[in-house]
């Protein structure tokens, strides 16, 4: 049973090797998103689970201020992700493909958690 950290870039030297990849509260502070969000779904094995956790609205909660240059919110059973800073709009079935359950959860915070996750077939 193994666990790793790792930066995002380095994900295509061991894929298809974790049965959980998750990420939470981290995904929106970066600059592309959406390669992560690919990385991601090449580490897991196959009937693997990669789970993103994101707070809704925050990249606009925030003013787009600091690291929170992103904003994910849900839309019509899909979550889009978008940056007026990088001029960047994508939806997470873009990315990961259709096998996604997108949920929101209460959370400590004013906006509510959205939980992305992607079951690799």
């Amino acid at each position: 049973h193994g666990v790793a950290c790792m930066e995002s870039e380095d994900a295509h030297l061991i894929g298809d090797t974790f049965d959980i990849v998750f990420t939470r509260n981290a995904i929106d502070h970066s600059k592309e998103p959406d390669k992560i969000m690919m990385s991601g779904k090449h580490l897991c094995k196959t009937n693997g689970l990669f789970q993103i956790r994101v707070h809704e609205n925050e990249g606009k909660n925030q003013n787009y201020a600091g690291l929170h240059q992103w904003n994910f919110y849900v839309d019509n059973e899909d979550v889009i992700i978008e940056s007026p800073t990088f001029k960047k709009k994508f939806t997470a079935k873009e990315i990961l493909g259709p096998n996604l359950i997108i949920e929101k959860h209460k959370s400590h915070k004013n906006a509510p958690e959205i939980f992305i996750s992607y079951f690799k077939e």
